[in-house]
């Protein structure tokens, strides 16, 4: 592996460019890590080096606004670097780091050690969240001036077996309105995870009393009600502060509705769902066990239905993989209460989408207006990123429609080399990613050292 060349040009030639409005044959310039053009003929200025895409789709670089790379105090299941080269050879080029982690995001200097972690050790840029909560109220303005991409707060406990985690998540609803209060007073983003706290302990007691500790048990002790609580909650407190809102994996048929109907008298709030959700029922998990318990679960096949829908309507803006890896052998466990949540997600993350345009439940342009430019604009990375257009960070991924990924965990990037997927063949694959011009990976591999990534902030003009 040779250190990256960063001053070198490239010319991206006959590439089938995907916007959110159309697909069209052009040719692309990358000059200083920038697009400098993109023309239907030759391109104008200086000679670079040339790379003929023979009709391949040629996106903006994906942007997962919902990941946990964990590092630091968990970097056996996780860190930045392996995390990030993951998105890499998926053809995510920008990750959103969440705020808890060992340790958690919750002062200044917390942030800042965090962000420190990012220098050198990096293949994709990477923005992080603070959390906010009760305790730091007062403080989250700091996080504003130091580049926070958003604020997360929690209205329940994940499942992660985190002991102090309890101490920061936000029930009371007149605290919870002071957060959002706060957090509109200096127009931050807030991110929420939104269940009810009491409904889940209630509900998780009756299930380990009555059920098999299997992940139909966890599915019924987070049941959809105690995700419409809260987001109705958190969509009131939106209206009526001001505050934008962004509602992290959306889970249910209810919640979408919900969320379809608020989006029509405010426009500060979007939404995401994860992969998983969109793709898998109930049904599909009991061959996969606890490899398939994710907080908050997947649900049936009617909210999948729901979450589709809602996808392709715009309801649901965007995508976050919640990529979120643990030690294997704590997450291969028959009692369900004892596997903690979450796998990884960012290497399968495209291809999974492809897939579903292959299965012509997607279309590219979609692909690309959810998982590319919505990201970008709700997290006001935009124009920087999420598009290809004259001057925009040369962040791209280069697909091929006719490749197929057989999904095989023991094979990827991540530490944990798990998947409730594993063993599937989706048909599309990212073959190259460009990050600010780099050729950062081709055909599922990195092909620089890490380094290349950076600490993004959304811009506040």
């Amino acid at each position: 592996m040779t250190p990256p060349d960063v001053n070198r040009d490239y010319n991206l030639m006959n590439a089938n460019v995907v916007t959110p409005e159309e697909i069209r044959r052009a040719n692309v310039a990358l000059r200083d890590g920038r697009i400098a053009s993109v023309e239907e003929g030759p391109l104008p200025g200086r000679s670079a080096e040339e790379i003929d895409l023979g009709g391949k789709f040629l996106l903006p670089g994906i942007i997962d606004p919902h990941v946990h790379l964990r590092d630091m105090g968990e970097s056996e299941k996780e860190d930045f670097t392996t995390g990030t080269a993951c998105a890499a050879v998926g053809g995510v080029t920008t990750v959103m780091q969440m705020p808890n982690g060992i340790p958690d995001v919750l002062t200044p200097e917390d942030f800042l050690e965090r962000k420190a972690l990012i220098e050198n050790r990096t293949y994709a840029d990477i923005a992080l969240y603070a959390w906010a909560c009760d305790q730091n109220r007062k403080e989250l303005h700091h996080f504003q001036e130091l580049g926070a991409i958003g604020y997360k707060i929690f209205t329940a406990v994940t499942g992660a077996f985190k002991e102090d985690f309890a101490n920061y998540i936000t029930v009371d609803i007149d605290k919870l309105f002071l957060l959002f209060e706060e957090i509109a007073g200096f127009d931050g983003q807030i991110g929420i995870h939104a269940e009810s706290n009491p409904i889940l302990e209630l509900f998780t007691e009756r299930c380990k009393e009555t059920m098999k500790p299997d992940i139909d048990a966890w599915r019924l002790s987070r049941p959809n009600f105690a995700e419409d609580l809260a987001v109705f909650d958190a969509l009131t407190l939106s209206t009526a502060t001001g505050a934008r809102l962004h509602i992290c994996h959306v889970i249910g048929a209810e919640a979408v509705q919900l969320i379809r109907n608020a989006k029509k008298k405010n426009a500060k709030i979007t939404s995401e769902v994860a992969p998983c959700n969109l793709l898998l029922c109930d049904k599909d998990l009991h061959a996969v066990g606890s490899w398939g318990k994710f907080s908050p679960p997947v649900k049936t096949a009617a909210d999948r239905d729901a979450l589709r829908e809602g996808f392709l309507d715009g309801t649901i803006d965007t995508m976050g993989t919640d990529h979120a890896p643990q030690i294997n052998e704590l997450k291969n466990n028959e009692n369900i209460w004892i596997a903690p949540p979450g796998g990884p997600g960012l290497e399968i993350f495209l291809p999974s989408m492809l897939n579903e345009v292959s299965q012509g439940r997607l279309t590219l342009p979609t692909l690309v207006a959810r998982l590319c430019e919505a990201p970008a604009r709700i997290f006001r990375l935009y124009p920087k990123k999420g598009t290809i257009r004259t001057g925009a960070d040369a962040d791209l991924v280069v697909v091929d429609m006719e490749r197929t990924v057989l999904v095989d965990p023991v094979k990827g990037k991540s530490k944990g080399n798990y998947t409730a997927f594993a063993n599937r063949t989706f048909v599309g694959a990212p073959v190259m990613t460009f990050l600010r011009g780099e050729l950062i990976a081709r055909d599922g591999d990195v092909v620089v050292p890490p380094g290349s990534g950076r600490f993004a902030q959304p811009s506040l003009d």
